[in-house]
C-alpha cells in the first residue's frame, strides 16, 4: 500500500486479505489489532509485529513474504520494522482465492477505517532498493514485471462510487 493514513483506533480490522477457504481459516491477511498495531495472519498462524500505524498520518505499508525460508517483512516509509522468519515455510497461497481491500470478506465485520492511495501485488519479494523509491513517491506505471495487481486511488474520493480499475491489465 502506499501511504495509509492509520486509523486512530480500529482493532482487528483488516487492510487486506487474500483467502481461498482452505478448512475455514484465511490465506493470508495483514491487519490491526488493539492499539492499532500491525499484525500478520498466514494460514491460520497469527504474528503479533509490534509496529504501530499513526494516527491521522499517511504511511506507506509494505508486506514481503517468501515461501521457501517462511521471512515476513514489514516495511513503514521505507524503513525495515519488523521481520520474522520460519513462518510457514513452504506454504504457498494457492490459486482462485479472492483479494479483499478494507475487511476479511466476513459482512465487514472487521472493516478498516481508513484510506489507501495505491495497492500493488507482486509475484516475487521486491527488493528494499524497490520498497524505498516506492515509499518516496508513486513510481509504478503498471508494466514492472512480475507486477500481478497495481491499483491506484488517485481522483477516488471516499464517497465516490466509481469502478477502480487494474491498471496492469492494459499491458498486452
Amino acid at each position: 500500500c502506499r501511504q495509509l493514513p492509520a486509523p486512530s483506533g480500529a482493532p482487528n480490522s483488516f487492510i487486506f486479505s487474500y483467502s481461498k477457504r482452505v478448512s475455514g481459516s484465511q490465506v493470508l491477511e495483514l491487519g490491526l489489532s488493539s492499539p492499532a498495531a500491525l499484525k500478520v495472519h498466514l494460514k491460520g498462524e497469527i504474528t503479533e509485529t509490534g509496529v504501530p500505524l499513526v494516527a491521522n498520518t499517511w504511511q506507506h505499508v509494505v508486506l514481503t513474504r517468501a515461501s521457501k525460508d517462511g521471512t515476513v517483512t514489514l516495511y513503514i516509509d521505507g524503513n525495515k520494522a519488523f521481520s520474522v522468519s520460519k513462518l510457514r515455510i513452504g506454504a504457498n497461497l494457492e490459486q482462485g482465492g479472492a483479494f479483499m481491500l478494507g475487511n476479511t470478506g466476513d459482512n465487514g465485520a472487521h472493516a478498516f477505517v481508513g484510506f489507501m492511495a495505491e495497492v500493488s501485488v507482486w509475484k516475487c519479494v521486491v527488493t528494499r532498493e524497490v520498497i524505498r523509491k516506492m515509499s518516496h513517491k508513486p513510481v509504478l506505471t503498471g508494466s514492472e514485471d512480475k507486477l500481478c495487481l497495481y491499483l491506484n486511488f488517485k481522483g477516488v474520493s471516499e464517497d465516490d462510487s466509481s469502478v477502480l480499475y487494474d491498471v496492469t491489465s492494459e499491458r498486452e
